[in-house]
């Protein structure tokens, strides 16, 4: 391919020689050809590398690339930097992509142009055996389309499915790609992305199966821990609580609430905790509500008082 393709798939591989096949079959297929397909194994100890080199000497757009075992920050940073397109989109490779994928990404792109990250609407595989933990998990995450309520969001969970991504290759390097640390390494770029002020957009149609499963790094790494993901918000939520000047009332006393005003007076922040939610203008409110329904109801409460998000309140989890 001697022109550079204005798209480039970032697929990490690790041991996933069962799914591999079927989710490069599925960027092959894209209705969007303009592309080209990076695969890095990443130490593979089953037959990942060889089905991808089979299937990439039938299709001249994937490249493979092959080292030791590195981990997976190490993986996607190398394939970045082998990327020549404009539009980074990332995908596991046991997941599989809708043959509209790339094009309605690439379509976004052009419609949003002062979006930097874009992401879509997911559906786990397979449906048989999801608890309704992991489907309200799945509402939630597809019910966040726009900047705001991407943004509102941020302190809960990451509203962006980290295989669902698509980032701007620019945006990307001013960012400095991931970073290794003991966090969710997509957590932390996109919160990073976040307090760098880059806007975010999510294409409203189901355009990824993201396949779930007791091999997810997520169920295996300790960077995924609660802990982990709660230290990591922290971090974030510390500086951006002390820029308000303003004493902390955290809403809600149950273990969450605890947690928060326990690591929020440990920062030296002016912290209340209390029962109930009632609005008070001089402080700075994080709502601590643990399901939608009620982080919903805390939010048309503060709304009714006069409150607004961001200016006096958040929520977090």
């Amino acid at each position: 391919m001697s022109v550079a393709p204005p798209v480039s798939i970032l697929l990490p591989v690790r041991d996933a020689a069962p799914f591999l096949e079927e989710a490069l079959d599925s960027l092959r297929a894209q209705t969007f050809t303009e592309l080209e397909i990076l695969v890095h194994d990443d130490g593979s100890a089953d037959d990942s590398l060889a089905v991808a080199k089979r299937l990439a000497a039938a299709d001249a757009r994937i490249r493979v690339h092959a080292e030791p075992a590195h981990g997976i920050v190490h993986a996607l940073n190398a394939l970045a930097a082998r990327a020549r397109g404009d539009l980074l989109v990332r995908m596991d490779a046991d997941d599989v992509a809708a043959p509209t994928r790339v094009e309605r990404l690439v379509e976004a792109a052009s419609e949003h142009p002062q979006a930097g990250f874009f992401a879509s609407r997911v559906r786990y595989i397979p449906r048989e055996g999801l608890s309704a933990g992991l489907l309200r998990y799945e509402t939630w995450i597809n019910g966040l389309l726009d900047h705001a309520s991407i943004l509102r969001d941020r302190f809960v969970e990451c509203p962006l499915p980290h295989p669902a991504w698509a980032i701007r290759r620019d945006v990307f390097t001013r960012l400095g790609g991931y970073a290794e640390g003991p966090f969710p390494e997509d957590y932390e770029l996109f919160l990073r992305a976040v307090d760098a002020g880059v806007r975010f957009h999510k294409v409203g149609e189901v355009l990824l199966d993201w396949r779930e499963g007791a091999h997810r790094l997520s169920r295996t790494s300790p960077r995924f821990s609660r802990s982990a993901f709660f230290e990591l918000k922290a971090r974030h939520l510390v500086p951006f609580l002390r820029a308000q000047g303003r004493p902390v009332r955290v809403l809600g006393t149950g273990p969450a609430g605890r947690r928060w005003a326990k690591r929020l007076r440990a920062a030296d922040l002016d912290v209340e905790a209390v029962d109930d939610v009632a609005a008070r203008t001089d402080a700075f409110a994080l709502a601590t509500q643990g399901t939608p329904e009620g982080r919903a109801e805390t939010r048309d409460r503060l709304r009714a008082a006069g409150m607004e998000e961001e200016r006096d309140f958040l929520c977090v989890q």
